[in-house]
């Protein structure tokens, strides 16, 4: 009896089916990725350039308007306070 190896499988974060639309050139140029086998298929490749331009933004404003990455998401660090009705 031979016995299967077991791979270690690592958790993925939750995923959300999206539709998008983008400009041709940039399904060709993601197109031209994948046949370089730089990217497996397009969503991976607008995986990896949001999660880079989120990642710049993080870096550069969002920690300046009082927000930081929590379990992989960028949220704001204070809550907003309800305006008093009060005079």
């Amino acid at each position: 009896m031979g016995r299967k190896k077991q791979k270690k499988q690592e958790k993925k974060p939750p995923m959300k089916n999206i539709t998008i639309n983008i400009p041709t050139n940039y399904d060709k140029n993601i197109q031209w990725l994948i046949s370089k086998g730089l990217v497996a298929s397009r969503s991976q490749a607008i995986r990896l350039a949001l999660g880079e331009f989120l990642e710049q933004e993080y870096s550069k404003n969002l920690r300046l308007l009082r927000f930081e990455r929590i379990n992989g998401v960028v949220e704001p660090t204070h809550q907003s306070k309800p305006k008093s009705t009060t005079k």
